[in-house]
């Protein structure tokens, strides 16, 4: 199965595009729980097979607490989210499994490690989402996860996300990146 990322400023509609492509036959959206960044991606926080057992988010997946202690417990982390995302698509959907094609996975913070997920999985695709800036930050001061930011520092990280994960889109996924404007999105979904 190939992979689909979904990258964006926060509140720019990631999650609307992630329910969205989760509609479809041929593609397995995985829950939030941004497995793959937290335990692949950051460089600082390259996890552990301790780590990736202790984590609570996996509690999202439809996978059971037995079989997640077992799953994780493989030779590598890489080898473990492997297995824990297939277990997940076997529990989820077991009887479309053999006409998934994708795997969706959505985490807004995806937008800065752009190089490393083209590494990672380099036949996968991404799908960068931009939103109007003012309705992104608009919508960040009402969040309770970035009320506490101010708008400056909002329009700055919104801005700042948008123009890095396009560049390094282009650089590192080329024909595999797609960019969608969460407005053309709403009006013709």
């Amino acid at each position: 199965m190939r992979s689909i990322f979904i990258s964006g400023a926060g509140r720019s509609g990631t999650s609307l595009l992630h329910s969205l492509l989760a509609t479809s036959n041929s593609i397995c959206a995985l829950p939030e729980t941004s497995i793959v960044r937290r335990h692949l991606l950051s460089p600082f926080s390259r996890s552990s097979i301790h780590a990736l057992h202790n984590d609570s988010r996996l509690s999202r997946l439809a996978v059971s607490t037995e079989t997640l202690a077992l799953l994780s417990r493989e030779l590598t982390v890489e080898k473990s989210i492997l297995a824990i995302i297939d277990a997940h698509i076997s529990m989820s959907i077991p009887h479309q499994k053999d006409g998934i094609e994708f795997i969706c996975d959505k985490d807004p913070l995806y937008t800065f490690h752009v190089p490393a997920l083209s590494r990672l999985a380099p036949d996968s695709f991404l799908i960068h989402i931009i939103r109007d800036p003012i309705d992104t930050v608009y919508s960040r001061m009402k969040a309770d996860w970035s009320s506490h930011q101010s708008i400056f520092y909002s329009s700055l990280i919104t801005s700042a996300a948008q123009l890095y994960c396009h560049l390094m889109s282009l650089i590192f996924f080329r024909n595999r990146y797609f960019l969608v404007e969460y407005e053309r999105l709403i009006r013709d979904p």
